[in-house]
């Protein structure tokens, strides 16, 4: 959630976080709603990995998740530039605060 802003942003990720790397996977993707406290009618965008697959996610143990260009160099000070070779534009600020984050694992049986 982003401080002070009904904006929440996320990303799904389907590779580990192993490593100091950039991974490669057409299955990651963004996503933005515009208002967190009412996700059922708010405006949600959704946008897969570009050409740039390459860059889908960058790992490094010093610093939060990075999707593309959506870095996390500290824990509450975020950065996204918007550059289209990693994913579509969400509308997500430049640089922004962020409230809260969560990191979820998926395991399958």
């Amino acid at each position: 959630k982003i401080k002070d802003s009904t904006k929440l942003i996320g990303g799904y990720n389907p590779l580990d976080w192993n490593g100091y790397c950039w991974k490669n996977t057409s299955d990651s993707f963004l996503f933005s709603f515009a208002d967190w406290k009412n996700i059922s009618n708010a405006t949600t965008k959704l946008s897969y990995i570009n050409s740039g697959k390459e860059w889908a996610i960058y790992c490094n143990n010093k610093y939060g998740p990075q999707f593309g260009d959506l870095c996390c160099p500290n824990s509450n000070n975020w950065t996204y530039d918007g550059y289209l070779e990693y994913y579509p534009n969400l509308d997500i600020p430049k640089n922004k605060t962020i409230e809260d984050y969560e990191v979820f694992q998926v395991i399958k049986n």
